[in-house]
Formats: structure tokens, C-alpha cells, sequence
């Protein structure tokens, strides 16, 4: 994970701990997380704020594609958690545009 995506991550530690649905998020994170990193977040069970915690702790470790895997699978999740992270890193994807403009369509 490069310096900037680290640091977006770290500004925005404690609005992930705090919304952040990680029981669901998990099972959407098989291309950031290893099998012992994801034993490892389900270690600190069961208060949800630890098992935060530790993803990101973990995280900043992964390779460089990290970052966007990640809020891949929270769009998936929370689109706009992701939202607030892709328009801090400069991505202007906004998930929660592609629904309304998807759903304008039909």
C-alpha cells in the first residue's frame, strides 16, 4: 500500500472503527486478506472495534493494489464509507452516483 493510501486509511481510522460493518466485510476481502490474516481479524472477537483494529493494522501491509481492493469491497458493503475514501484518495468514483445514474436509466 503506497504512503498516501496508508495515510488516507489512518485519517480516517476512527469513522471505520466506528461504522465500519466488519462481520460483513470479511467474506468480500478474499483479495486483500491471507487466511491467517483474516483468522487473525477474528481473533480479536468478538467486539467488532478490535476486529476493526486489526484490518487495519494489517492492511497498511499488503501489497500496492491494497487500498483498491479494499474500498472494492466496501463499496460492495457500504458504498459510502467507500465514497468517502475513493474522494480523499482523488478517485471520483462515487459508487452511490453509478446507482442513482443506473437508476434514472431503467
Amino acid at each position: 500500500m503506497n504512503v498516501k493510501d496508508r495515510d488516507i486509511l489512518r485519517r480516517h481510522w476512527s469513522s471505520l472503527r466506528q461504522d465500519l460493518d466488519i462481520e460483513n466485510l470479511l467474506p468480500h476481502l478474499v483479495d486483500v486478506l491471507d487466511p491467517a490474516d483474516e483468522e487473525q481479524v477474528k481473533a480479536e472477537g468478538p467486539g467488532r472495534g478490535k476486529m476493526i483494529d486489526k484490518l487495519l493494522e494489517i492492511l497498511p501491509r499488503k501489497g500496492p493494489a491494497t487500498f483498491d481492493n479494499f474500498v472494492k469491497a466496501l463499496q460492495r458493503i457500504q458504498p459510502l464509507l467507500a465514497d468517502i475514501l475513493l474522494q480523499e484518495s482523488g478517485n471520483q468514483t462515487c459508487s452511490l452516483c453509478h446507482v442513482l445514474r443506473r437508476n434514472s436509466t431503467l
